[in-house]
């Protein structure tokens, strides 16, 4: 038994419709090659491979259905009726899946031997088209000897993600001791946007070249992947969901407590908390001074939270009672005790939570017991 991801497709006896494009040898010409590029099942009736392929390959084309103006996902039937077409393209197998580009031309391969997922299918489309599906992103990946390069290698140099990975591989007693932590805390970073975790099964005849590689003897080994190096740093401490987050912290720049929500220090700003405990301590005449210099550093710094800072000064002096503060703080305490918002909604919740916290604070050290107790309990751990 392998540590994997589980997926049941339950398909209906009654199909309606489907995205999926039927080609043959009358309209090939006319579909393929004509502009648009696009990916193509090479597949015969008699496969029972083909057959398992087929509900995950229409969920694929009902994912790109936005994207027809751009691609296609389409299907041939090679074995009898397109026997003609199989040959041009040296198909010797089903199913095989040819990405083809907008000349016609065949640009790239599914790999046979990788597992024919919806979201590996999507990721190799996307590969060819740089046009994302609309499936919701999994908490973590799965990959295998075919991706892994694709998304762990290539994205450590990119801009557009975060550039660390965090990987394990090989089911055994320890690895499913690990996976429900391991799983957690993916679901706890899924809104991170510098983070990706995967896992990679292993050993098998797919991934063992894998294993090879990064020279992995025993299991489950944790690779991290950071965007300064390509060569991978191995885990080597405790496999609960407290010490991975503690790890991902000090790697990644976090800010999570070890039960997954923010920490008290998420969203807060050196400078702007100076700028709060100054505006708290002013006399009423000089606050409209001390939010102007907040406004002034604001824009040059381009701070994300600082806008919330700005929000409670504009707040206070539209106000300038403290009434303000205590509203806001029981706001924030009834939200997070719902329990009804997302991770993310929550996450932006402690962050409001904890800027207000430090207008609460008297001359930064010392905080008033009336206001401070309602903030702790609006900023307490999720």
């Amino acid at each position: 038994m392998k540590l994997a991801l589980s997926v049941i497709l339950c398909t209906s006896t009654l199909v309606l419709a489907s995205n999926v494009v039927e080609l043959d040898p009358e309209n090939w010409d006319h579909l393929v090659g004509t502009g648009k590029s696009g990916l193509v099942n090479f597949y015969s009736k008699e496969c029972n491979h083909c057959q398992n392929l087929e509900p995950v390959y229409d969920q694929l084309a009902d994912t790109y259905a936005h994207a027809q103006d751009t691609l296609f996902i389409g299907r041939i039937e090679a074995a009898k009726v397109g026997r003609s077409i199989k040959k041009r393209y040296g198909v010797t197998q089903y199913p095989t899946l040819k990405w083809f580009s907008a000349n016609g031309t065949v640009e790239d391969q599914f790999h046979s031997m990788a597992k024919r997922t919806i979201h590996n299918m999507a990721h190799f489309v996307y590969k060819n088209s740089n046009v994302r599906s609309n499936l919701p992103p999994l908490d973590y990946l799965t990959l295998d000897a075919t991706t892994f390069d694709d998304v762990v290698m290539a994205n450590i140099f990119s801009l557009d993600f975060a550039h660390r990975f965090l990987t394990l591989a090989q089911w055994c007693q320890h690895c499913t001791d690990m996976k429900p932590a391991f799983e957690r805390v993916a679901n706890i970073v899924a809104n991170e946007p510098n983070i990706i975790l995967a896992n990679v099964e292993g050993p098998d005849e797919v991934n063992s070249r894998l294993m090879e590689r990064f020279k992995i003897k025993e299991y489950p080994t944790l690779l991290f992947f950071s965007k300064d190096n390509k060569e991978p740093e191995e885990y080597i401490y405790g496999l609960d969901e407290s010490q991975f987050i503690e790890f991902l912290n000090l790697k990644c720049g976090l800010q999570r407590a070890p039960t997954g929500g923010l920490n008290d220090e998420a969203g807060r700003i050196p400078q702007f908390d100076a700028l709060a405990r100054e505006f708290r301590l002013a006399p009423t005449d000089r606050r409209p001074q001390v939010y102007q210099k907040a406004v002034d550093i604001s824009d040059p710094l381009s701070l994300e939270t600082s806008k919330h800072y700005l929000q409670v000064m504009k707040d206070l002096l539209s106000d300038n009672t403290d009434d303000w503060l205590h509203a806001e703080a029981q706001r924030l305490d009834t939200i997070l005790r719902d329990g009804s918002v997302s991770h993310k909604g929550a996450d932006a919740v402690k962050v409001k939570a904890n800027i207000l916290r430090v207008f609460c604070e008297e001359g930064g050290e010392k905080s008033d017991q009336s206001n401070s107790e309602t903030v702790r309990k609006a900023s307490g751990e999720l």
